[in-house]
């Protein structure tokens, strides 16, 4: 978030120098946001989060979806799970991944029909990194 040098006192309590940070986990982990910014066309994308059933949540607990017509993928920072209103989706058959921002990876959940909600528990981590990604879509 800052380029700090390592002298003198950060503005944002920094640890580490911004080129000793580079190698930290986190700025790893960049590439994977990259994967999980190329599952959607985003010049598409909408907020969607009528999709959504019931609470929400708020502050560190807000699920956020978005989508565009062929894909609809929703966000948890705090791994909590959440449930998918499939009526408000345009698919006839849903396609269900997980997408771990922490490693990477993606994990196929399974195919469904459009008749039931769909209920996404994300996997548990033995790290305090709880976040994953939700995604959905026709094909």
């Amino acid at each position: 978030m800052q380029f700090w040098s390592g002298n003198g006192k950060p503005a944002y309590s920094a640890l580490h120098s911004w080129l000793t940070a580079l190698h930290n986990p986190g700025s790893m982990q960049m590439g994977h946001l990259r994967k999980l910014m190329e599952l959607l066309p985003w010049h598409e994308a909408k907020p969607c989060q009528e999709v959504l059933l019931g609470n929400n949540g708020t502050k560190y607990d807000y699920n956020l979806a978005i989508g565009t017509f062929e894909k609809v993928m929703v966000y948890t920072h705090s791994g909590k799970p959440f449930a998918i209103n499939p009526i408000h989706l345009p698919f006839e058959t849903l396609y269900l991944y997980w997408f771990d921002p922490v490693a990477g990876n993606y994990s196929y959940l399974g195919s469904r029909g459009i008749e039931d909600s769909l209920l996404f528990d994300p996997p548990k981590r033995l790290s305090e990194q709880s976040d994953w990604a939700g995604h959905v879509h026709e094909t």
